[in-house]
């Protein structure tokens, strides 16, 4: 303690001491730079920074009336269950493309304008051997055709179906043709979500279950059932909008699918028991 000072005095000068050190401390990090080598930058595109995204928050219903009948003899019971799941997010139109994929007979009567082969259908997407997508003076030929999809079932250009392993492997890539060749993607602004996506379809699923036993000896029962169960979606299906944001970029797909359906199984038995 210094001479004629008070311990008050004391404490207080500590304090404001505490104090003076904090706020020094606090504008020293205002004025700290970022360590060398580091740069801080924005997001972008600008377009990245604001999204409005749809929520995902699955909801589900179960209703199962059923009716059990016993005697001594013979014991049965007859249900039937109501299940409704709907995973309420959005989920791509076509799981291979955000974008419309360009059908074959659009391809031949608008850009080849030519007959299309008998042997393809109408509805088949087009895939091309190169990425024609921004170039709105490229000349379409025949020869530029990988393949086609219909649903899940990939084509060669001669229309006879392939495994897309085969197809699509290791060295030999494949591009959609979209129904136009210029527009917003998903990373610029102007993009329409609804060209990609679309409500998921609620799933509503009847389970009936019958069961009954009997005795066919003083020893012996006799008893069967039969049930169709129903599973709802418990992992991989959750996918962000981060996750479609870097859909078309390479190692990025996702791996979860967001449009995934409840698994139905059959279960049924038949035997005895002593």
């Amino acid at each position: 303690m210094r001479s004629g000072g008070s311990p008050i005095d004391e404490r207080l000068g500590r304090r404001f001491g505490r104090a003076r050190g904090r706020s020094a401390s606090i504008v020293t990090l205002r004025k700290r730079r970022w360590p060398p080598g580091v740069m801080k930058t924005s997001i972008l595109p600008l377009s990245a920074q604001r999204r409005s995204v749809s929520g995902s928050t699955p909801s589900a219903r179960l209703a199962s009336p059923s009716v059990s009948q016993s005697s001594r003899l013979v014991g049965a019971t007859v249900g039937l269950r109501l299940d409704r799941f709907d995973a309420n997010t959005k989920v791509m139109k076509d799981p291979y493309s955000l974008y419309e994929v360009m059908s074959a007979k659009d391809y031949y009567d608008n850009v080849l304008k030519t007959k299309k082969p008998d042997n393809i259908a109408d509805d088949y997407k087009v895939y091309l051997t190169s990425n024609t997508f921004g170039k709105t003076t490229y000349n379409y030929t025949e020869s530029d055709i990988k393949g086609y999809r219909s649903g899940d079932q990939w084509y060669t250009k001669g229309g006879q179906p392939i495994d897309p392993v085969v197809l699509l492997g290791e060295g030999s890539k494949a591009f959609a043709k979209y129904q136009t060749d210029t527009f917003p993607t998903i990373k610029q602004l102007g993009y329409d979500p609804s060209v990609s996506f679309e409500d998921y379809k609620p799933q509503t699923n009847l389970m009936p279950r019958l069961a009954f036993s009997f005795p066919i000896s003083d020893v012996a029962n006799f008893f069967a059932h039969y049930d169709i169960l129903v599973s709802r979606p418990s992992s991989n299906n959750i996918v962000t909008a981060l996750n479609y944001f870097y859909f078309d970029d390479n190692g990025r797909t996702p791996e979860n699918n967001a449009n995934l359906k409840p698994e139905r199984t059959i279960d049924y038995e038949v035997g005895f028991q002593q």
